[in-house]
């Protein structure tokens, strides 16, 4: 699940923090493509229905953290990913629409 979660990520211009073979399976440190106010990127996801967590010391403002543990199922990481989607295009984002979900059609 972490890995197509990430892919998505990735797919939309977002860039993980850890290296690949360093991440773990719990959670994601996810870093905003230029141009994305991190208090507006949270606001508009958590009207969208989703809550991450902003980015601590030097990371503050640049990135969120989201988990995904625990009792999560296909239908949650869709709806993430598809709340991330949403939240970019509200913020007037340029990017490929839909590419985060059809990644994770094809990883999961």
């Amino acid at each position: 699940v972490s890995n197509a979660f990430n892919d998505s990520l990735e797919a939309m211009g977002f860039k993980l923090l850890a290296k690949k073979e360093y991440r773990c399976n719990t959670l994601s440190t996810v870093l905003y493509p230029e141009g994305i106010n991190d208090a507006q990127f949270r606001k508009v996801l958590a009207e969208e229905g989703a809550v991450v967590a902003g980015g601590l010391a030097a990371y503050a403002g640049k990135m969120f953290r989201i988990g995904h543990m625990g009792n999560i199922d296909d239908h949650t990481v869709y709806s993430a990913i598809a709340a991330i989607e949403r939240t970019l295009i509200k913020l007037g984002h340029k990017y490929e629409v839909g590419i985060g979900l059809k990644t994770l059609l094809e990883k999961m």
